[in-house]
C-alpha cells in the first residue's frame, strides 16, 4: 500500500521512517517531491502490518504538525538519526528547488535568509563554485550531484556548471547536507 500527501518536514520523515522500521523490523520505503511549490512525500508500506500502519501515520501526522508549530525541519538528531551512510559520501540526494530572492542584485547581496536554523546570505556561497565541490566529496557522488540536478559543464576561460535556467551553480555545507544555489542575472 502507498500514500502520498504533503509534508511540512520530509527530511524528519526520512528520520522518523528510519527508527519506526529499525525499532519494528519494517521496511517501510519513502520518496518526496516538490509539485506545484508544496513538499509531497509518498510512503511504500510494502507487506507492513495493518496496526503498525495505524500508529506510523498517527505519529508521523503529529510529528508534522509539531514541526510546523515550532517551525523546524528535522527530529532531534540524538533521539532520530538520519539513516547511516551506504558507503559514499552522498548517502541520500533529495532534489527540491525554492527561489530565495528575485530582485535587483544590490538588494540581494543584503537578503538573508535561514539554512540549517543559520543566517545566511549570497556572501556565504558564492566564493563556492561548483566546481571546487569535487575536492570535497568523492568523484561518484559529484557525478551524481550533477546527473540529478541536470547541471551542465562549460570549459570556457573558467570551469563552471550551470543550471537548467542557465545561471552559474553554487554550494553550501551546512551540517553534513549540501545546499545548492543557482545566482546570476538573465
Amino acid at each position: 500500500m502507498k500514500a502520498k500527501k504533503i509534508m511540512y518536514a520530509p527530511s524528519a520523515v526520512e528520520q522518523f521512517t528510519y527508527k519506526f522500521n529499525t525499532e519494528n523490523n519494517t521496511n517501510i520505503e519513502h520518496t518526496h517531491e516538490i509539485l506545484d511549490g508544496s513538499p509531497f512525500v509518498t510512503i511504500n508500506f510494502k507487506e507492513t502490518p495493518f496496526q503498525l500502519i495505524f500508529e506510523f501515520t498517527f505519529e508521523l501526522g503529529r510529528i508534522q504538525n509539531q514541526l510546523a508549530k515550532a517551525r523546524e525541519f528535522f527530529l532531534p538528531l540524538d533521539s532520530y538519526p538520519f539513516p547511516p551512510d551506504d558507503g559514499k559520501q552522498i548517502a541520500n540526494f533529495h532534489h527540491t528547488k525554492q527561489e530565495l530572492f528575485d530582485g535587483e542584485e544590490e538588494k540581494a547581496l543584503q537578503k538573508v535568509f535561514d539554512i540549517d536554523y543559520k543566517k545566511t546570505s549570497i556572501k556565504d556561497f558564492y566564493n563556492n563554485p561548483l566546481r571546487a565541490l569535487k575536492k570535497e566529496i568523492d568523484e561518484e557522488s559529484f557525478d551524481k550531484v550533477i546527473e540529478e540536478s541536470k547541471f551542465t559543464f562549460i570549459n570556457n576561460y573558467n570551469e563552471k556548471y550551470i543550471s537548467e535556467e542557465g545561471l552559474e551553480v553554487y554550494y553550501l555545507i551546512r551540517n553534513e547536507l549540501i545546499y545548492l544555489f543557482s545566482y546570476g542575472e538573465y
